[in-house]
Formats: structure tokens, C-alpha cells, sequence
């Protein structure tokens, strides 16, 4: 089952406001930009470590778990449970003021890291709760990580 949903292209949605992204997107830098450009595809691309096989966030270019700099990319599903989350209710840019109040999560995903992302269901989000991840593309192409319900 694990391979037909990495198979699977990550849905797909605006981001809602139509705003560019320059202020709010990462920094892109050559450890990290196979993972941007795979979201641009509609693909999770995580670094798995050759050392520990740990499969980590794309936060830089050794593992975050034993140090190892021996990394390939791996496919990931981008489901999991949610772990935390928090609710905005204010705007502290203006990329995010049409979406007050509105919820960021971090996902445990199935292959082991925590992602953030924000949160584009109507239910308030669970701990422990089903997600899967989505492709948010913003007006200016940039395509970040966010996350549903996700029910089986």
C-alpha cells in the first residue's frame, strides 16, 4: 500500500489571497532545493540519511539525527497524524490577514520527520488526527507544504 500512495502527486491548491510569496517563503539553498522543486511537481522529496536511514526535514545538508552528510532523496506520501498544532488569530504579515483566524500544524509523517504546515480543513485539527499533505502554490509559483484531514 505504501508504494501505490507514493506514486500518487500530492493535491494540488491555490494559496488563497493572491499574494507573492517573497516575504514569507524559506530560504532556498542547494541543500534544500530538490525538495522546492519536487513540491513544484506535486512531489515530497525528503533527504534520507546513508549513515542512519533516517529520513529527515530538508533543514540542511547533514542528517538532523547522527550527522552523516551522506543523503539521498526519498519519495514520501506526506501522510501521517497531526502532532501540534496552533490557531492565528491575528496576522503578523499581510501574505496572512485574509486568512485570520487560521491553523498551522506539525505533522508527524508516516516516513518519521515533522513538518509544518498550515492547515486548509474545516474541522479543527486533532492530536493524533489522519492528514495528508497538499501542494500550496502561491500567485508567484513559489509551492510550499500544507495539510488536510485526511480520512481513509
Amino acid at each position: 500500500m505504501q508504494t501505490e500512495l507514493q506514486d500518487k502527486a500530492l493535491e494540488s491548491v491555490p494559496f488563497p489571497g493572491g499574494h507573492d510569496s517573497r516575504r514569507v517563503r524559506p530560504y532556498i539553498t542547494a541543500d534544500n532545493k530538490t525538495h522546492y522543486d519536487a513540491l513544484t511537481r506535486g512531489e515530497l522529496l525528503l533527504p534520507c540519511c546513508g549513515a542512519c536511514v533516517g529520513v529527515g526535514a530538508p533543514v540542511g545538508a547533514c542528517c538532523t539525527r547522527c550527522g552523516a552528510l551522506d543523503r539521498t532523496w526519498q519519495r514520501c506520501s506526506g501522510r501521517g497524524v497531526v502532532h501540534s498544532w496552533v490557531r492565528y488569530h491575528r496576522a503578523y504579515l499581510p501574505e496572512f490577514e485574509s486568512l485570520v483566524p487560521y491553523a498551522v500544524i506539525a505533522a508527524k509523517l508516516d516516513e518519521g520527520p515533522i513538518l509544518f504546515g498550515r492547515w486548509l480543513s474545516v474541522r479543527e485539527p486533532r492530536i493524533d488526527g489522519l492528514v495528508r499533505g497538499v501542494v500550496e502554490r502561491w500567485a508567484d509559483g513559489f509551492c510550499g507544504l500544507a495539510f488536510r484531514e485526511h480520512t481513509p
